[in-house]
C-alpha cells in the first residue's frame, strides 16, 4: 500500500484583470515549489497590478518558499506592481516579520464575513 503524499499543494488563482488572488492549500515546500513558480510566472505575465497570495489554507511552508515569495514581491515592485500576503498563521507572520519579506509585500489579515441571510 503506497504511503500518502505529504507534499500536496493546490493552487486557486482568480484574475479579474486588475488584480490576481492566489490561494494556496496544503503544503508548500521544495517538492511543490515548481507548481507555484509556474503559477506565479503565468500570473505575472498578465496585466494585473495587484497580487494577493492568500495563505489561510496553507498548512506548511519552508524557507525556499519564503525566498520564492520574496523574489516575486521584489520583481513586482520593480515594475510598479504590488504584492500582499494575506491571512498568514501566527508562526508564518512571525517569520515574515523577521525576514525581508515585509519590505517586499504587505502582510494583512482579512476578515471575510458571511453573506447576509446565512
Amino acid at each position: 500500500m503506497p504511503l500518502p503524499n505529504r507534499s500536496q499543494l493546490r493552487i486557486l488563482s482568480v484574475d479579474n484583470g486588475t488584480s490576481v488572488r492566489i490561494v494556496l492549500f496544503g503544503e508548500l515546500d521544495r517538492a511543490t515549489l515548481a507548481a507555484l513558480s509556474r503559477e506565479l510566472s503565468a500570473c505575472e505575465r498578465g496585466p494585473a497590478s495587484v497580487f494577493v497570495v492568500d495563505l489561510a489554507a496553507l498548512e506548511f511552508l519552508d524557507g525556499a518558499a519564503f525566498r520564492m515569495l520574496l523574489g516575486f514581491g521584489h520583481r513586482l515592485r520593480s515594475t510598479g506592481r504590488h504584492l500582499s500576503i494575506a491571512n498568514p498563521t501566527r508562526q508564518v507572520r512571525r517569520i515574515l516579520e523577521v525576514t525581508a519579506m515585509v519590505h517586499e509585500a504587505d502582510v494583512v489579515d482579512e476578515w471575510l464575513e458571511e453573506p447576509a441571510g446565512r
